[in-house]
């Protein structure tokens, strides 16, 4: 894509949504959501029984819009798909369903635990987020789970250069008085999380409200999307980022991105309030 410059970045997440938007929606349209609250509504209402085709759709879905620059991440997916695996392999082996349940559980456990290398996040998402209630005979099982697949995922994903998935720059304290300050920049976090959080559930609202009254099919709502992602990116990388163009701001992991090279410049922190 030479021909097009920079500018194929705003076609990238378009094309990814044009993809994306009919595999959902003629295929499994619970996948379209964000990931745990479907798992949980599957747990309280159908016990735990989730329809076996929606963790390869999940899976094709969150691949083709991650590695294409979209808006997603990697936490709501793998707790849909961890939960689904675990719920097929349960109806496979025709297991009760009191038991049914505790799969989908240790399916999340596992899912989390392998993704960011954290055996015990893993295993109290599944029993504080997703079960909401720690059941005595359930917790055996989920923090096995959780532990076997950090194991499995050591040996094939992490190395010694790379023993996390986060990169924590070393800091030390210069004066006992910043303390203070980091407690103030946690408040302020907190309000802009539940501003956020508000903002972004009301847009849904709104623009779902848009799609069904103005009769544009759903399945076109990812490309849309799309299209706004790829632009305000390069708004933001060309024109309000302090270091030049750079990959980084589309997330990580998106090698389509990134430069011959594979280098990377750094961005404003204005970037990262834009693209959320």
């Amino acid at each position: 894509m030479d021909f097009m410059g920079d500018y194929y970045v705003i076609l990238l997440p378009a094309v990814g949504g044009l993809l994306v938007g009919p595999i959902v929606y003629f295929l499994a349209r619970e996948t379209k959501g964000d990931g745990p609250p479907d798992v949980m509504a599957a747990l309280a209402t159908a016990g735990g029984r989730i329809r076996k085709r929606v963790a390869a759709i999940k899976v094709l879905a969150s691949s083709i819009c991650i590695g294409s620059g979209g808006s997603a991440g990697r936490e709501g997916p793998i707790v849909q798909i961890g939960g689904a695996l675990g719920s097929a392999v349960g109806q496979w082996f025709c297991v009760p369903r009191d038991w049914l349940g505790t799969l989908v559980l240790c399916g999340v456990a596992g899912g989390i635990s392998a993704t960011f290398n954290a055996p015990l996040g893993g295993a109290f998402f599944a029993l504080e987020v997703v079960q909401r209630r720690i059941i005595a005979r359930n917790v055996g099982f989920i923090v096995l789970s959780s532990v076997m697949a950090d194991i499995i995922a050591r040996a094939f994903l992490f190395t010694e250069d790379k023993p996390t998935s986060f990169a924590m720059p070393a800091y030390t304290l210069k004066n006992d008085q910043e303390i203070v300050l980091f407690m103030l920049l946690g408040l302020v976090c907190a309000f802009a999380g539940l501003g956020f959080m508000r903002f972004f559930y009301r847009t849904e609202d709104v623009l779902s409200h848009w799609f069904t009254k103005g009769h544009v099919p759903m399945y076109l709502a990812p490309a849309l999307g799309g299209v706004l992602v790829g632009v305000i990116g390069f708004l933001s990388l060309r024109y309000i980022s302090s270091g030049g163009f750079s990959a980084d701001i589309f997330g990580v992991g998106y090698g389509a991105h990134y430069g011959p090279d594979g280098a990377l410049l750094d961005s404003g922190p204005v970037d990262g309030i834009l693209l959320g």
